[in-house]
């Protein structure tokens, strides 16, 4: 399926697309950055790939992800605080499902 392959390409840790694709979000070009978003929202539907896309240094989604949705202002201790045991949280349940 045409899909499976654009999102195997993508997620290929040798390529290191992934990492570049990143690295667009915040782009001045609001076509461009949808684009990307679009392909990394794809590529987070591959299950098998949930490992790589939050564990791996070089791509850490959810920390990318976030520092989109926080925007550039400071956080309080609390807002920090919270959002830590969120994403701790989704990264306990991610890890004990792959151990299953």
């Amino acid at each position: 399926h045409q899909m499976d392959q654009g999102r195997a390409l993508l997620l290929d840790p040798k390529r290191r697309i992934m990492p570049a694709l990143l690295s667009q979000i915040t782009h001045d070009d609001v076509i461009r950055r949808r684009g990307v978003l679009g392909a990394i929202r794809n590529c987070c539907f591959s299950e098998s790939d949930h490992e790589y896309l939050v564990f791996s240094p070089d791509i850490d989604i959810i920390t990318q992800v976030l520092k989109q949705l926080v925007g550039p202002e400071p956080l309080d201790e609390r807002v920090r605080v919270r959002l830590l045991h969120v994403c701790c949280y989704r990264a306990s349940l991610l890890t004990s499902h792959l151990l299953v």
